[in-house]
């Protein structure tokens, strides 16, 4: 049930809009197609459009193990909560506006042009965000109607060239937020940026004393077994970053073959708003510990000792972002220099 005000709550955003594009109800295929990545027969056959007018399969609606978890600590903390969802997020910034808190709790790929602006203008109000999950806003998307009525159906092309958008309106042309013809990297809001999969590594805590990691025990160099898997962001040069922004892990790990990090941020803008972002999809999976987070290599188990961390860390971050403006209780130090590194030249497509 959604909720008719946020004001003075933190709000739970429900990530729809991916469920959507991973949904195979109905035909067996979903805007990857047969198979994942950019090449080969299975994604040529990929769906440009995804409805909500249908049942989800088993790929669909992944509540379960993306945001069931983080949801269920907000709940036995006794915050005052409340819950929308991309499509709503997509429809207005007011009804987010007094808000103290915005949750993406999960896998939250697919944002429209509204989503991403309302987000930066409540942010901009005040209003903290929390991405507990990598590959955030990622792709780009456009919502039509149905006949069942408005925002019921998701487009992405994912190449602008088939787009007919691209002769109309450029800058709502569906490929990926960081490309042309307009490009805006995700950057802009997570302060990181998504690289690759698939990763399974640990969690390597750089600044112990952030005020994030009170209470995990945690110093400089500790390590978390499989907390950062199945994709993973990172903090790269050559594109626009809030600051000052605060890198507060720095996880060493290899994908696809090649050696790269990946980067959990902190960052605060002058409204007051602070920003975290994980840079990890398999953060919200693991804060229960000894649980499988999906992935393309299948099920990657986490340990207990990982969950309790990251159970932590949540917790920290929900009642700070829960009690006002974080940025203004607790700056990010900016330490962008230390941590940035060149561009990535995997391939992002996935």
């Amino acid at each position: 049930m959604r909720s008719t005000s946020t004001v003075g709550r933190t709000v739970f955003v429900n990530a729809v809009t991916t469920w959507a594009a991973y949904n195979k109800w109905g035909g067996g295929t979903n805007v990857y197609g047969d198979a994942r990545g950019t090449t080969g027969p299975g994604y040529a056959k990929r769906s440009r459009k995804a409805s909500f007018d249908r049942p989800y399969d088993g790929e669909g609606s992944p509540f379960d193990w993306y945001e069931l978890p983080m949801l269920g600590i907000a709940e036995r903390m006794g915050l005052p909560l409340a819950y929308e969802t991309d499509t709503d997020l997509d429809g207005s910034a007011e009804l987010f506006r007094g808000a103290r808190s915005v949750i993406f709790p999960g896998h939250d790929e697919y944002w429209s042009a509204g989503m991403r602006d309302n987000t930066l203008a409540i942010r901009d109000a005040g209003v903290n965000l929390a991405f507990f999950s990598s590959n955030a806003a990622y792709r780009h998307i456009r919502l039509e109607p149905s006949a069942l009525g408005k925002d019921r159906v998701v487009v992405v092309y994912k190449d602008p060239s088939e787009d007919p958008m691209i002769l109309k309106d450029p800058s709502q042309a569906t490929q990926q937020w960081r490309l042309p013809p307009d490009p805006r990297p995700e950057s802009v809001l997570t302060g990181v940026l998504y690289e690759c999969n698939p990763v399974y590594a640990p969690f390597v805590v750089t600044e112990p004393d952030a005020w994030m990691f009170r209470g995990t025990g945690a110093k400089a160099g500790s390590k978390y077994v499989g907390l950062v898997g199945v994709e993973s962001d990172r903090l790269m040069a050559g594109v626009p970053v809030p600051r000052p922004i605060q890198v507060v892990g720095d996880s060493p790990l290899t994908c696809r073959g090649t050696g790269t990090r990946a980067n959990a941020a902190y960052y605060t803008v002058p409204s007051g708003a602070g920003v975290f972002a994980t840079g990890t999809m398999s953060w919200a999976c693991s804060v229960y510990g000894n649980t499988g987070c999906r992935g393309r290599s299948g099920e990657q188990r986490v340990p207990e000792t990982s969950g309790e961390f990251a159970r932590q860390v949540s917790e920290n971050v929900l009642r700070a972002f829960a009690a006002g403006p974080a940025g203004r209780t607790y700056p990010a130090r900016d330490n962008y220099a230390r941590y940035v590194s060149p561009p990535s030249r995997m391939s992002f497509a996935h």
